[in-house]
């Protein structure tokens, strides 16, 4: 029993230096997605509960789907609810727990209802987004720069890693 405990316990010091000091490597210059601590144990949780699990949920469906990426600050996952149910309140500039940008707020409801009703999410002022496909386009909506296809930024190779090690 001891030499399981022992067999284990090495098993995952040696998977934390290597998402530590390989895959989340204390560099702050923004070349691994992060500037500061925080910022790289937030993309760490996201990317093992979030990220890479969107990621091969499309490869499991060929690409074939559409997919959008909330970059309104703070860009937490879920802080998207307050636009998908914003209901034509109040907006705040500094509170993040509010609806900081009726337009956003606005495409978005018209982007879900649009794919609801017809499979293809539109919104009015928008460019037509592509679907997901095989060079990972996504809608970003942002304040800053609008709605615009990006390419999503996830790292395959950090996702493939957490799914090969049974992780994900």
């Amino acid at each position: 029993m001891r030499l399981f405990i022992g067999s284990r316990y090495n098993l995952i010091l040696t998977s934390l230096d290597h998402i530590t000091n390989t895959l989340y490597p204390e560099v702050f210059n923004g070349s691994y997605g992060y500037t500061t601590s925080f910022d790289r144990a937030a993309l760490i949780l996201s990317e093992i509960f979030i990220t890479c699990y969107t990621k091969y949920l499309s490869k499991g469906f060929n690409n074939e789907l559409y997919s959008y990426l909330f970059a309104m600050p703070p860009a937490y996952h879920g802080f998207d609810n307050l636009y998908t149910y914003y209901d034509g309140g109040a907006v705040s500039d500094t509170d993040v727990t509010v609806v900081m940008n009726r337009t956003v707020a606005v495409v978005l409801q018209q982007l879900i209802t649009s794919f609801a009703k017809t499979g293809v999410p539109e919104a009015e002022g928008v460019q037509r987004s592509n679907k997901y496909g095989v060079d990972a386009w996504m809608l970003q909506l942002n304040n800053g720069t609008g709605f615009q296809q990006v390419k999503d930024k996830t790292s395959a190779s950090r996702c493939s890693w957490w799914l090969d090690e049974g992780y994900l």
